[in-house]
């Protein structure tokens, strides 16, 4: 079907009206083709030499080869069929494109400057692997023992059914930060040896201006923030995590983290942090990307940090 609209949208014998919608139905088939296998919008993908000779008009539907600078976004989901990455860069004006790897996707950390090489498909990139990316500076670690600040913003959307209850702040406060049983706040001092903790914050349910359906996880974290900034007073920069709860949405996973990032960032969907849901709500908000903390115990019963580059997501 692809090869058809190809063709079609090549053809100098159609007129440049049907060029043009043959060309918007191929640009739409290859944004939702990128989200399954870009691989093969890689394999369909125009030459160079063949976007060149076509019409200008037409040359802003098609795809095109490139190249772009900017901040890597890695983040890891885990859901009901497992987990799996997604990337992004975003620019410095601000502008985030998706990457979608075709091979396995860089063992790198968000905040990591890249210049990556692709095919774009809309607000999208196709890449065929690792080998795509090209590391420019490296991120600075953030310690792995002592306090990690964490901000937990509940949040509700537009299309949440009113008879949807938010937990109460205190129980949030509880499950985060408690310091036995399964709170979050308990399981990285056990962990850790007694090195590492929790302390923080719990605001909320802040209502955003946004239908839940979406699962735009990106503009869910810069509306929270905005409000949790304007309504509730927060100072954001107090905090090295983030923690963003929603009743349930039209995200499939169950949880969602950064892997690594200043700060770090975790999306809990449709999970009520208190009551008999408290195990799994911890589970899922362990993927605070903090930096994991790797012990060891050396001489003399001696504790000993060892560096980390990887962010615990375990959502």
């Amino acid at each position: 079907m692809l090869s058809a609209l190809t063709r079609a949208v090549a053809d100098g014998r159609l007129g440049m009206d049907e060029r043009l919608r043959v060309a918007a139905v191929r640009q739409q088939r290859l944004a939702e083709l990128m989200e399954r296998n870009p691989g093969e919008v890689l394999r369909q993908a125009l030459s160079p030499a063949a976007r060149a000779a076509l019409a200008p008009e037409l040359r802003g539907l098609v795809e095109e080869d490139e190249s772009h600078e900017g901040l890597l976004e890695v983040f890891h989901e885990d859901g009901p069929q497992g987990g799996a990455y997604h990337y992004a860069v975003r620019k410095a004006s601000g502008q985030r494109l998706a990457l979608r790897f075709a091979g396995g996707g860089p063992n790198l950390l968000t905040g990591t400057s890249v210049r990556v090489n692709g095919i774009r498909v809309e607000q999208a990139l196709a890449l065929g692997g690792s080998g795509s990316v090209e590391v420019l500076g490296l991120p600075v670690l953030p310690s792995t023992f002592g306090e990690h600040k964490v901000l937990v913003i509940l949040v509700r959307f537009l299309d949440t059914p009113a008879t949807t209850a938010s937990p109460t702040v205190a129980s949030v406060q509880a499950t985060m930060f408690g310091t036995t049983g399964t709170a979050v706040n308990n399981f990285y001092r056990e962990n850790s040896y007694q090195q590492t903790w929790l302390t923080g914050t719990v605001v909320g349910p802040l209502l955003l201006s946004m239908n839940g359906a979406s699962c735009d996880y990106n503009r869910m974290a810069t509306l929270a923030r905005q409000a949790a900034t304007t309504v509730s007073g927060v100072v954001l920069a107090q905090y090295r995590h983030i923690v963003y709860s929603f009743p349930s949405s039209g995200c499939q996973w169950w949880g969602l983290g950064s892997v690594g990032g200043t700060p770090g960032e975790a999306w809990v969907n449709g999970c009520p942090l208190s009551g008999g849901r408290v195990a799994r709500a911890g589970s899922q908000l362990r993927a605070l990307s903090l930096p994991r903390p790797r012990v060891r115990v050396g001489g003399h019963g001696r504790v000993v940090q060892q560096p980390s580059t990887t962010a615990t997501s375990l959502t």
